[in-house]
């Protein structure tokens, strides 16, 4: 993967793929993909080793949950192994979870960025709803095998 190449393959996305409003590149390597839904995915190029970080901002947790949140967001992270590379974090004070995901890919091409994208979306989803479910809802943790199904 090389950056010349994913500079191309971000070029070409918006038109592919319906659900992409706009695609942005800020500045080398770092591009802002904006959603119909209003959702917002950053893809950052990172060269050592090379690949490209995609991350969402997916909500913040009610009050009354965030622990068990907090909890099942750390839990996701120690299954390294089963997670296909996605991490969870928690973007300062204000508590906002955040999705990353780190793309592996020897020579991609434009259907595997649309797939990938498109999966992408679809579990961040998943975790936007267990993250910003009411108390009384309440909602299973999006699973690592569910990921793994997702992203492979």
């Amino acid at each position: 993967m090389e950056l010349t190449a994913i500079s191309e393959l971000m070029s070409r996305i918006g038109p592919d793929n319906l659900d992409i409003d706009e695609v942005e590149e800020s500045e080398e390597g770092k591009w802002q993909i904006d959603l119909s839904n209003d959702v917002v995915i950053f893809a950052d190029w990172a060269p050592n080793p090379a690949r490209l970080v995609f991350s969402t901002l997916i909500g913040r947790p009610n009050v009354d949950r965030r622990f068990v949140v907090f909890e099942s967001l750390l839990t996701f992270n120690s299954l390294w192994e089963e997670n296909s590379g996605a991490k969870m974090a928690i973007n300062g004070a204000a508590g906002e979870v955040i999705v990353i995901f780190d793309w592996f890919a020897d020579d991609p091409t434009l259907a595997d960025l649309n797939e990938l994208l498109t999966q992408f979306i679809e579990y961040a989803d998943l975790w936007c709803q267990y993250v910003t479910c009411e108390p009384e809802i309440g909602m299973s943790t999006p699973s690592p095998m569910m990921l793994m199904t997702l992203l492979a």
